[in-house]
């Protein structure tokens, strides 16, 4: 099988918000960018592809077109938007059947973004996919931060496990209560 997509000759999403030194992705930047990875995961849960390991390193931003961030008179630059973005990095990714209602099983993906169910063992379905769009969504709206930490791989399954997200003040002042209500489901 081969998988045919668009060069991207942008950075990774991990690589963005890392030049960003810090500074959180304002809200509706990050909606729209957190909206088009959950159009992937949809297209590919309807054709029967969990993926399994999303990451900001497994999401390529496509380019931006041509768009300069400034006004060609000089003027203020535009409010910033969301990149053109692309999933990448099928190579965890499994069969769960036509509509994503199928299961998987394996401890499968990098142990900050993978969901308590994919830690629990046993089986699971495409919906692991979401809980990690959401631990991105949570590194974009924190410039960088993980909900979920620990010394060794162990330690942070173990926080996965327990599922207490926080929103430190100091990170999360400007966000909504809906955007954080989003993740903590």
């Amino acid at each position: 099988t081969h998988t045919v997509m668009d060069l991207c000759t942008g950075p990774d999403l991990l690589e963005w918000v890392g030049l960003r030194r810090g500074a959180p992705v304002p809200e509706p930047v990050a909606a729209a960018i957190v909206a088009q990875v959950a159009q992937a995961l949809a297209l590919c849960h309807r054709r029967g592809v969990a993926h399994r390991d999303v990451k900001p390193d497994n999401i390529l931003i496509a380019g931006n077109d041509g768009e300069d961030e400034e006004e060609e008179d000089g003027g203020e630059a535009e409010a910033e938007t969301a990149p053109r973005l692309r999933l990448a990095d099928f190579g965890s990714a499994a069969w769960v059947g036509a509509g994503g209602l199928g299961r998987a099983e394996g401890l499968v993906g990098t142990p900050h973004y993978v969901a308590p169910e994919v830690v629990g063992g046993g089986e699971y379905g495409a919906k692991a996919d979401v809980w990690s769009a959401g631990v991105v969504m949570y590194a974009l709206l924190s410039g960088g931060a993980l909900p979920f930490s620990g010394e060794t791989a162990a330690e942070v399954l173990a926080a996965v496990l327990r599922g207490s997200v926080r929103f430190p003040p100091r990170l999360f002042s400007g966000v909504s209560p809906a955007a954080k209500d989003l993740m903590r489901r």
